[in-house]
């Protein structure tokens, strides 16, 4: 996690090494785009309205 840019970069560690992934692996379908654009909007938004959007968002997905 990069606090000040508010992002997150995920691996996975497999054969000896390491990868970048854009999906969590542990909350399966969960993209980890969605986490930095919540973490982006606490400079913009309370905490309800990013709940909300997140809600929408998984709704969205499922």
């Amino acid at each position: 996690m990069n606090v000040e840019a508010r992002s997150i970069i995920g691996f996975a560690i497999a054969d000896r090494g390491r990868r970048e992934i854009q999906v969590s692996q542990v909350l399966p379908g969960l993209e980890l785009s969605m986490i930095t654009e919540a973490l982006q909007r606490l400079d913009r938004e309370d905490d309800g309205q990013i709940t909300r959007w997140l809600i929408e968002q998984f709704q969205a997905k499922s």
